[in-house]
């Protein structure tokens, strides 16, 4: 018996769209019938609860313009906000070793700036 895919799983393909040029682990990844649970009923506290939004598909980010890293954009800047003194938050370098070590270790390989 094959599987079925129900409303939400349709509704989950065409926000995706085709995946038809991309390797085989990727269509895995993109499959809405593997390990794929649909989302809850936002929450009182949720921010779709308070703001009505049309839902996104990939094809629409992909024409939204959307900042994606390239030569221009390689670097991830932190903008401190207030004071970073006592037991009330970390030392700024700190935060910077942190954010630095997750850029690296990550998919994301950018450089990061503390202005």
């Amino acid at each position: 018996m094959g599987v079925v895919i129900t409303t939400v799983g349709k509704k989950v393909i065409e926000a995706i769209g085709s995946t038809k040029g991309l390797s085989r682990e990727l269509q895995r990844a993109f499959d809405p019938t593997i390990g794929f649970e649909p989302l809850p009923v936002p929450g009182p506290e949720d921010w779709l609860a308070v703001h009505r939004e049309r839902g996104q598909s990939y094809n629409d980010f992909l024409h939204s313009s959307p900042n994606i890293p390239d030569k221009k954009r390689n670097k991830i800047y932190l903008l401190p906000l207030g004071s970073f003194e006592g037991e009330e938050s970390p030392p700024i370098k700190k935060l910077m070793e942190y954010v630095e070590f997750c850029l690296w270790s990550g998919i994301f390989k950018r450089e990061s700036r503390c202005l």
